[in-house]
Formats: C-alpha cells, structure tokens, sequence
C-alpha cells in the first residue's frame, strides 16, 4: 500500500477524491425489479422473553446446532402446513 502525504486541507482532499473517479451504476433497477430478484420479505416479530428463552434452551441443549431464526421459520413452516394447507385439501 502506497503511504501519501497527508492533505494539507479538505479541498485537497475532495480534489483527490473527484479526480480518482469511479464507476457509474451497472443497473437501472427500480423498487419492483429488486423485489421480484429476492422472493423473500424481511419481517420483525416481537416474542415474549420467556418463549424466546425456551426456545434458546431447547436449541442448546440440541445435538444439531441450528440459527433461531432457522428453527423459528421452520416451526412456522410447520403450522402454515398443519393449519392452512391441510385445511384447503
């Protein structure tokens, strides 16, 4: 790594930064073409304390190590195929 004197102001600085460059976007993508690229939607869910240490005992204790955030969408996997899908067959 080259070592450069140290700017002697910030308008030496920001002339430095505008004569390197860079390059433009690669993409004009909107909202709607980002979402359609990622089928998934990130949610936040509050769980009351004591379920959420339940279930990290249960997941230590665990011989498989798996992420709670796994185990929690598999468990919703789970009720979504016993309630919903079942119910519609």
């Amino acid at each position: 790594m080259a070592i450069s004197k140290k700017p002697t102001n910030n308008k030496d600085l920001i002339n430095k930064i505008i004569e390197k460059g860079g390059s433009g976007a690669t993409e004009n993508i909107d909202s709607s073409q980002r979402i359609e690229k990622n089928k998934n939607t990130k949610i936040t869910i509050r769980l009351p304390r004591k379920m959420l240490s339940l279930i990290d005992k249960y997941l230590n204790s665990s011989l498989e190590q798996t992420a709670r955030s796994h185990w929690i969408k598999n468990a919703i996997i789970d009720k979504v195929n016993k309630d919903i899908i079942k119910e519609r067959e």
